[in-house]
């Protein structure tokens, strides 16, 4: 993949924006995934898959934002569905150890489910 689409650009553009506006300062790093990278998005049937690396522990009122940040993009872009996590740096590092640590999945909304890395952390 060469740049990101348009389309795809218009749905990153208004998350990010609802994420600096509502939650500011959270966001690390972000990383597209999936079908996008392949170059094999369709518009109306592929998700935007992500991996979102944030700087603190998602609280419970930025996870509701976050809820609220997703309906608000979905509304927006109907077609076009924002499915990814939001991790923190120390919890990718610990994906190498044999110690629980933490992911919250947002797709579909689990929050911080502890696993080992031996489990499947990939089931919805």
């Amino acid at each position: 993949m060469k740049e990101i689409p348009k389309d795809i650009n218009g749905v990153l553009d208004t998350y990010f924006h609802y994420i600096d506006l509502k939650i500011p300062n959270l966001i690390d790093s972000f990383y597209l995934y999936g079908s996008i990278t392949w170059g094999a998005f369709k518009n109306g049937f592929s998700d935007i898959d992500f991996i979102t690396v944030v700087k603190r522990k998602v609280s419970d009122a930025d996870l509701e934002m976050l809820k609220e940040i997703h309906k608000n993009v979905q509304r927006k872009f109907p077609n076009t569905l924002l499915d990814g996590w939001y991790i923190l740096n120390e919890d990718i590092e610990s994906l190498n150890e044999d110690r629980n640590s933490s992911i919250s999945m947002m797709g579909s909304f689990k929050v911080y489910i502890s696993f080992k890395r031996t489990q499947s952390i990939l089931s919805k």
